[in-house]
């Protein structure tokens, strides 16, 4: 019996935790509403976020064309109101890379992404960081 409540409460508090986590991705996914990704587009899986101190370790989809950035988050953070969306590259402001990791705003917001994909936000990818 009191492993049933024990498990039953621990399920309420990581679902709540991880609904107010998922505020911050909601709010994006309304600015920027996903679209399709052209044909071209290159996607890697299971890639990690951070969106201000919301950590998303390899739970988010990324796809990158001329256009936009996508980002589809995985199933377990879609069952807690996380939102695909689609984010026009001017919309992102690069910042310092760290590592194979790179800052950036988007919208106000603070995020720590793959290099791979948010690089292609600068104007000359061969710029680096100041």
């Amino acid at each position: 019996m009191m492993v049933g409540v024990f498990v039953a409460v621990d399920i309420a508090v990581i679902g709540a935790i991880f609904s107010l986590v998922s505020a911050q991705l909601r709010e994006l996914a309304a600015k920027f509403p996903p679209r399709p990704a052209r044909p071209d587009a290159v996607w890697r899986r299971y890639q990690s976020f951070r969106f201000g101190m919301s950590n998303f370790g390899k739970c988010i989809h990324v796809g990158v064309d001329e256009e936009c950035l996508h980002l589809v988050p995985a199933t377990l953070a879609r069952c807690f109101g996380a939102r695909p969306m689609s984010i026009p590259w001017d919309a992102i402001t690069p910042g310092a890379r760290k590592g194979a990791m790179l800052r950036a705003t988007i919208a106000g917001n603070e995020i720590l992404g793959p290099a791979w994909c948010l690089e292609l936000a600068r104007p000359d990818p061969q710029q680096p960081a100041s």
